[in-house]
């Protein structure tokens, strides 16, 4: 089931910005496959990005809601933490919540680049230039009310 459901997932964010429809079906999938841990966590945000595209602000928020608890509860992941925050902030800005994603993106953005300095100078300009999770926190927590 995990290999399938890690197809689904990358699926997913692969089908974010041309059919969002399918990224949440794919995200759906992934996410009933492995129901439990990170790896759930991450197909919620990738769902509630979907939504969000879809115009479906109430599930969208429910899904980012629900990842963003499972990273609270847990503790931060190496991979797919950026993409749970940057969910959250991107329908927070949708519910007109500016501060609070302001603030989600600073606090998420400081631990991308607490991670980019252990990187060493080569690696760190293409982690927090490249990554397109992190590039998205950054303008969240540089946006202006």
């Amino acid at each position: 089931a995990g290999l399938r459901a890690g197809a689904r997932l990358y699926l997913a964010l692969l089908e974010l910005s041309s059919d969002p429809r399918e990224a949440r079906t794919h995200a759906r999938a992934a996410r009933d496959a492995v129901p439990e841990g990170a790896f759930s966590a991450i197909a919620h945000a990738i769902e509630a990005r979907a939504c969000l595209a879809l115009g479906l602000l109430e599930e969208a928020d429910s899904a980012s809601a629900l990842a963003s608890a499972w990273l609270a509860a847990h503790g931060p992941i190496e991979e797919g933490e950026a993409t749970i925050h940057r969910a959250r902030v991107d329908v927070l800005e949708a519910l007109g919540r500016v501060d609070e994603a302001r603030a989600l993106a600073s606090r998420a953005y400081a631990a991308i680049e607490t991670r980019a300095d252990a990187l060493g100078e080569t690696l760190r300009a293409g982690y927090l230039e490249r990554a397109s999770d992190h590039v998205r926190l950054r303008s969240a927590r540089d946006l202006r009310a």
